[in-house]
């Protein structure tokens, strides 16, 4: 593999967010064909960010969405290879595609978590401060929607990992336990914050149009009719919903998201248990996987690295004629200065995309845990405590 480097980091960056800002909806519209109830809600986040751009639902979104973005397999297309032969090997993943070389490959990742995604976790984390502390009803909706997107988006980093894990024929489900052990105590965190702030109500049961219910979240007519019909989905599918936190299925739709609609979600200690099916692993049945110890792995740092000029296509031509998002992100101009050499169109690969997630996700539950409260007159204090003692080293080892 050529040791090629990507440079000019201010015209990619600046192409970067262009090709952020054209194909961020092309990304959330996939969902289409996902969960109905995932679908249902994206699309009340799509709207409420779009008459709220300010909002935290609109700053979640684009969490979601950019590291959707950046887990797609990157490849080269197009005239110019930079020497590169496609991979003729018919049991490879990467069969008739041209790797990318993989210095170019970490600075790509690098300036999407140093130059966007961090920025973003800032400002998420203001806004969940602002928003939660002191708790303010007007606004649970926009914590609502929020926390769903982040829930769902950790369920995709399970997704993420296991499908990892088959790409590299790794004997075991998950590619990263250590990353998803912290990225599930950063769920369970989320949603006892969620919780308190519903006051530990059972959103399965709550009548939104009774005066009490305003204690806990004031709502529009229109957010009113989505809560029932959220309500009308979950009821239709409780048993299902409930079911999932004993499967062990991480990756599975609402395995996270679906325990914000029961007071009793869990607040066991974080133990990741793989399960594999028939087929899928060298070992059958669950395989536990214990640490008294919570360490972050820093994420890899490149420094000043230098970095290419790139645009992107954010959709493609179906057999039918219809316009549908890429299967592979593309880049469709590289400019690589001292080799002098320009591409029509390329695609990069990403090996470890959801390591830059796991930032947003910390930075989020630090301003969670910092303003839990364990006692307040009223609410299951208790249950919030034995949320925080499960949780024990959290602040301390896992957002250091």
């Amino acid at each position: 593999m050529p040791p090629f480097c990507l440079t000019n980091i201010p015209k990619i960056l600046a192409q970067f967010r262009q090709y952020i800002a054209l194909s961020k909806l092309s990304y959330l519209e996939g969902l289409k064909r996902d969960d109905e109830l995932v679908w249902m809600t994206i699309s009340a986040a799509m709207g409420y960010a779009q008459s709220r751009p300010d909002s935290l639902t609109a700053d979640t979104l684009n969490l979601w969405a950019i590291s959707r973005m950046i887990e797609i397999p990157w490849e080269i297309c197009g005239p110019e290879n930079l020497g590169i032969s496609s991979i003729n090997d018919t049991a490879s993943p990467h069969h008739g595609k041209i790797p990318i070389p993989p210095i170019m490959d970490t600075q790509l990742d690098q300036i999407v978590i140093q130059n966007i995604l961090t920025p973003l976790r800032a400002k998420m984390v203001e806004k969940f401060e602002n928003l939660i502390n002191p708790v303010k009803p007007e606004v649970w909706f926009d914590i609502y929607l929020s926390v769903f997107i982040l829930l769902n988006h950790i369920e995709r980093l399970a997704k993420h990992s296991v499908g990892h894990a088959k790409l590299h024929t790794m004997p075991r489900k998950y590619s990263n336990i250590p990353f998803l052990e912290r990225a599930f105590h950063t769920a369970k965190s989320i949603l006892a914050r969620f919780h308190f702030v519903s006051h530990n109500s059972s959103l399965l049961t709550l009548d939104w149009s009774a005066a009490k219910t305003k204690a806990v979240a004031r709502l529009t007519l229109e957010e009113v009719a989505f809560m029932r019909r959220t309500q009308e989905v979950v009821r239709r599918r409780q048993n299902d919903v409930r079911s999932l936190r004993g499967t062990h299925l991480y990756e599975s739709t609402l395995y996270w998201s679906g325990q914000m609609y029961f007071g009793d979600f869990d607040t066991s200690p974080v133990r990741v248990v793989e399960v594999f099916e028939e087929g899928e692993g060298a070992v059958f049945g669950p395989q536990e996987f214990k640490r008294e110890e919570i360490k972050v792995i820093p994420v890899l740092v490149v420094p000043n690295p230098p970095v290419v000029s790139i645009q992107r296509e954010k959709s493609e031509t179906g057999p039918g004629g219809e316009s549908k998002p890429l299967a592979h992100n593309r880049l469709t101009q590289v400019n690589i200065p001292g080799i002098r050499k320009a591409t029509d169109r390329k695609t990069l690969e990403v090996p470890e995309p959801w390591e830059c997630a796991v930032q947003e996700l910390q930075i989020v539950v630090r301003s969670l845990l910092q303003s839990l409260p364990l006692e307040r007159e009223g609410h299951n204090h208790k249950l919030l405590e034995r949320v925080s003692v499960a949780g024990g080293e959290i602040v301390e080892n896992l957002l250091g």
